[in-house]
């Protein structure tokens, strides 16, 4: 939800975490939905292993869809690998102004924190619980003063304006701007490829 001065996103999650051996799902939108057919049709064949690190991103799932922003890093079962992700859906097809893109990392920050209550979970249910209702809120006042002057608005619109064919779109956020890994159906193998080039974000330790 989109307020005036006050924003709520339901948290969502996909992946794997060693103390399960199943995929971990909590989604509940259709845009998320595309994020989660998206990570299984690009990671679930293969026994796939993203570069190490939290990595920040921005998914956009198809033209003129609600985008997609969160947490993905590298996860196992125990058995096989396939990325975690934690998540929220931003309720809206595009970001348009310094004041939304600084959101973006407010949101992150408050997923750095959820994740590092769920991270060290045991078992399933307990994990469940933790997660159950979960959301992120962030406020004008907080991000004009804590994030609005250290990030800068890249031009997204040659992405939001793409034809049709060149979407989804998953993208790396950095606070200077973003790295495009992926636009329409690319392989595993070549997003790693590409992932492989960008410098290591290590948003929490």
């Amino acid at each position: 939800m989109f307020g005036l001065f006050k924003n709520q996103y339901m948290v969502e999650v996909y992946g794997k975490l060693p103390f399960y051996k199943d995929y971990i799902n909590i989604i509940a939108s259709t845009e998320t939905s595309l994020w989660q057919a998206w990570l299984l049709n690009v990671f679930g064949e293969k026994n796939t292993l993203i570069p190490q690190g939290i990595w920040h991103f921005l998914f956009f799932p198809a033209k003129d869809a609600h985008l997609v922003t969160g947490l993905i890093m590298q996860g196992s079962d125990g058995l096989r690998n396939f990325p975690f992700s934690l998540f929220v859906s931003l309720g809206r097809p595009a970001i348009n102004n310094q004041l939304k893109w600084a959101e973006l990392f407010a949101i992150r920050d408050h997923l750095v924190e959820i994740y590092k209550t769920v991270y060290t979970a045991s078992d399933i249910d307990g994990f469940y619980r933790t997660l159950s209702g979960a959301s992120v809120e962030t406020n004008r006042k907080n991000i004009k003063s804590a994030y609005l002057k250290s990030v800068k608005l890249p031009d997204l619109k040659p992405v939001i304006r793409g034809q049709d064919r060149e979407f989804p779109v998953f993208s790396i956020l950095e606070k200077s701007g973003f790295s495009c890994l992926s636009k329409g159906c690319l392989s595993g193998k070549e997003i790693i490829s590409n992932w492989e080039k960008q410098p290591t974000t290590q948003i929490c330790n």
